[in-house]
């Protein structure tokens, strides 16, 4: 436990955002117009405590706090987006799976500031960078450390987010004891095409944790723990493996030889280090041999020394660009890797460099084939492409140095028609056009018998072919492979999405406007196979089969999504608002998104970890919050009830009841309907069924019910407040006033009862004693508006205008919605004789309320014409 004099952020140890400077220079204050002024100390409701030396230049760092809880806010520079898909993905799996995961409590764009944020849980005990330079890790500290990131990473990976920047100062630790690490900074992280399992990125990150295969932009799980494995080097070597060596070094190492490991580590260890960090992401150890490895195994298969092995016998290596190269494997890659490469790759084979080398290295079967080759194919680009497929099997489709997919033929497209093409990239659409390519990939995968990665890509070759050339060619075509690009990284439709779902109807009806009537139709048959999937699908996201269902409406299928909507109903309580709303088709899942937003965000208002409270907790929450009329937080709190307890009466009641409150009564009326709701027998539910009746104005029946509830039961004092409401809408002033001084005797301060007391004392014209009751909410709960507007009413009443002025105006300071403060000011000015004032503030309330009968009658009694 951390002593509460020193549990605050100024007197911990270094921290997170310590890990973020260089310790041997002294930190320099950052300052920015928005946040750092004295007088400006809260940013959206939270207080700023102090900013962080940030060394990157993406966004400043503060730690800020509200309702006594530390966090950390995440500032954008001005210009700078976060990549809010991947922030989306990331914060709705830390609300579901927050155990290693860091938990985005916010973010959006701020208005005021005109910037970027994110606002995230604040991890006090620094990062593993901080941990490890600080103490020797033992083995069973190393092994936990493992065991916590690769939890972490299997998380992420099966949402499909990739990482793609893992390093100790972005593994933060939330526990010390047991140890819990968080994975944090998803700056560069990316969404996975879930049909690929791969994605073409651009590089970036720190390339000390680079994968090999993050040289050519293609990246997978793998990467991810490629780092990992560096992670679990630094901490055996007590250093990196590139310490002190350069950028252009370190890309050398990563292309050329990978991580040469020393036979001294420990063998227990050094196993699992050559498991994550084999060259090859195919062979690669991922989460099943990690978790096999921790559980003590360590007959599992490992394939680092393959490149070893592939040397012996080889004693000359070929040098390429000052590189020596022992696998014909790598020297492909080196040979396309870009178009200069490209270019001295075709002159190493047209001189014979390659052919002599591989006979002196007495490789002769190797030797064939580029012979065959130089007296069969003339064309030495043509020439490249397959020697290069014969000698690495596992290349890519590439000419000239550039990788021919879809989406880098969009991109080519795309500079054509701007004009900016370069000259190797006009070649590639001169060959798309003429046919030339197409041939070529079919020999290509003849030569390496790879599977078409992409239907999609070869869709273009048929769309080419039956499509008219003209002067538009280009255009058309760019557009209709933008199209196909979107739609192949949507996915296999067994593996969508709920996003995935909404980008295909996006598709469809694009396809449609491109009059692609074919693939279109596709779009509808992938639609069709992910309805019955998800239908018959034991675990399923409700948000998915939302999409779904709001596809099939969009394709005038609404059978098919009723279907979908029961199915999703049975797993999420907010399906059921869908039900009553009039919204359809993609209105409709916008809809429920903004819902489950809004729930997740109003329960980690309530709690830090709201995956772990109990329903106690989340019944006595419901209470304090329902007597602080904050009906749409007792929503979403009886919405978490009831995923808690389904078949259970108190959450579908609470949830009625609420409803009832904001005046959805049709909905509210089908939760009461509940089963189980006439079989319970309560003191909560009697409460809950006397609001009910009260809200149907059967008095008589609510104050029964209120009237059973035990004194002494966790409900109260709601029920007695309830009785003080009755009995000041019938009039029965005095037994509110008797019923409300019994709350206050228990319950000291409540409000509810000062305002029912001082409402009643008004009423009979006891107006000083009414005041105290007010003044007493005004000083104590300066947030109660309705207090203070009361407190200026009975001021007006005993004729101190100038008090009851100086009341109100501290209202309106706050807020200038209030129709009756806004009332009690144009009145004071009316008595004033100031009629422009008057004229103000009655024109307010017309603005809010045109039909308002009291700022009409003003105004025709005073001759004050508003417009």
């Amino acid at each position: 436990m951390i002593p509460k004099e020193m549990d605050h952020p100024d007197k911990r140890g270094t921290t997170l955002r310590d890990g973020l400077k260089d310790h041997t220079e002294p930190s320099k204050p950052v300052h920015h117009e928005v946040i750092s002024s004295d007088e400006q100390r809260f940013f959206r409701s939270y207080r700023i405590i102090k900013q962080f030396p940030a060394t990157g230049g993406e966004a400043d760092i503060w730690l800020i706090q509200k309702d006594r809880v530390y966090y950390i806010l995440k500032h954008y520079r001005l210009g700078i987006e976060p990549k809010i898909d991947v922030l989306d993905q990331v914060s709705h799996i830390s609300l579901r799976n927050p155990k290693n995961l860091i938990k985005i409590i916010d973010y959006g764009f701020d208005e005021e500031s005109e910037r970027w944020y994110e606002i995230l849980e604040y991890a006090r005990y620094g990062s593993l960078r901080d941990l490890v330079q600080k103490q020797s890790i033992s083995n069973a500290t190393f092994k936990s450390i493992i065991e916590e990131i690769a939890f972490g990473l299997d998380t992420l990976h099966k949402n499909n987010v990739l990482h793609l920047d893992l390093k100790p100062s972005n593994i933060l630790i939330r526990e010390l004891r047991p140890l819990n690490l968080i994975l944090t900074d998803f700056g560069i992280s990316t969404l996975l095409d879930t049909e690929l399992s791969r994605h073409i990125t651009s590089t970036k990150g720190t390339p000390m944790y680079w994968a090999p295969e993050q040289l050519g932009n293609v990246v997978g799980r793998e990467s991810d723990y490629w780092a990992l494995g560096i992670i679990a080097l630094e901490i055996t070597e007590k250093k990196h493996p590139f310490e002190g060596l350069n950028h252009n070094l370190i890309l050398s190492t990563l292309a050329s030889r990978g991580i040469v490991l020393s036979e001294q580590i420990h063998p227990d260890r050094l196993i699992l280090l050559k498991g994550l960090l084999t060259r090859n992401p195919k062979k690669r150890w991922g989460k099943r041999e990690v978790s096999l490895w921790l559980s003590g195994k360590r007959n599992i298969p490992v394939f680092y020394e393959e490149e070893h092995i592939g040397r012996q016998g080889i004693s000359k290596p070929y040098e390429f660009h000052d590189e020596n190269y022992y696998s014909l494997h790598d020297l492909m890659y080196a040979f396309i890797g870009d178009p200069a490469s490209w270019e001295d790759a075709k002159r190493h084979i047209g001189r014979g460099y390659l052919l002599r080398w591989l006979e002196a290295t007495e490789q002769y079967n190797k030797a064939v084939i580029i012979s065959k080759y130089n007296e069969t194919c003339p064309d030495e680009d043509e020439r490249l492409v397959y020697i290069a497929a014969e000698l690495n099997k596992d290349i890519p489709f590439t000419l000239y140095g550039k990788v021919i997919d879809i989406t880098n033929l969009v991109w080519f497209l795309g500079r054509s028609l701007n004009r900016e093409q370069d000259e190797y990239e006009e070649k590639i659409l001169s060959l798309l056009f003429s046919g030339d390519i197409e041939a070529m990939y079919n020999r290509f995968l003849d030569i390496t018998k790879q599977e078409v990665k992409s239907i999609f890509f070869t869709r273009l070759f048929t769309w080419i072919k039956s499509n008219p050339r003209g002067t538009n060619e280009r255009k058309r075509l760019f557009q209709y492979a933008k199209i196909l690009h979107e739609r192949e990284v949507a996915g296999i439709p067994t593996e969508w999405s709920a996003k995935s779902v909404i980008s295909i109807i996006s598709i469809y009806h694009n396809f449609i406007r491109l009059s692609a009537k074919s693939d279109a139709e596709e779009c509808k048959k992938d639609m069709i196979t992910a309805a019955n999937h998800a239908l018959s699908a034991q675990v399923i996201e409700p948000d998915l089969l939302v999409a779904l269902a709001s596809a099939f409406e969009e394709l005038q299928d609404p059978k098919t999504g009723k279907m979908l909507l029961k199915k999703a109903y049975n797993l999420d309580i907010r399906v059921l608002t869908l039900l009553f709303n009039k919204r359809i088709g993609i209105q409709r899942f916008r809809f429920y998104s903004s819902l489950t937003r809004e729930f997740e965000k109003n329960l980690i208002f309530i709690s830090s970890d709201p995956w772990n409270e109990t329903i106690t907790f989340w019944k006595k929450k419901y209470l304090q919050f329902y007597e602080e009329d904050n009906f749409s937080l007792t929503l979403s709190l009886s919405e978490r009830i009831i995923e808690m307890d389904k078949m259970g009466a108190h959450g579908w009641a609470m949830r009625g009841l609420s409803l009832l409150k904001i005046k959805r009564s049709h909905e509210a009326e089908f939760c009461f309907s509940h089963r189980s709701i006439h079989t319970a027998d309560d003191p909560l539910m009697t409460w809950i069924l006397g609001e009910q009746s009260e809200e149907s104005r059967n008095l008589s029946v609510a104050e029964e019910k209120y009237n059973e509830v035990p004194e002494q039961h966790f409900v109260q004092p709601l029920p007695r407040i309830g009785m003080a409401r009755i009995y000041f809408k019938q009039k029965r002033y005095w037994e509110t006033i008797e019923i409300c001084d019994t709350i206050l005797k228990t319950y000291p301060g409540n409000v509810k009862a000062l305002l029912h007391k001082g409402d009643s004392l008004y009423a009979i014209d006891r107006i000083e004693e009414a005041l105290i009751c007010f003044d007493l909410i005004c000083e104590n709960h300066p947030d109660n508006y309705m207090g203070c507007v009361k407190a200026a009413r009975c001021l007006l009443k005993m004729g101190k205008y100038g008090e009851a002025n100086t009341c109100i105006s501290k209202v309106l300071e706050k807020d200038e919605t209030i129709v009756e403060a806004l009332r009690i000011k144009a009145y004071i000015s009316l008595k004033r004789g100031i009629k422009t004032e008057a004229k103000q503030w009655l024109s307010k309330i017309l603005t809010i309320d045109p039909e308002n009968s009291w700022a009409l009658k003003m105004q025709s009694i005073s001759g004050i014409k508003t417009h």
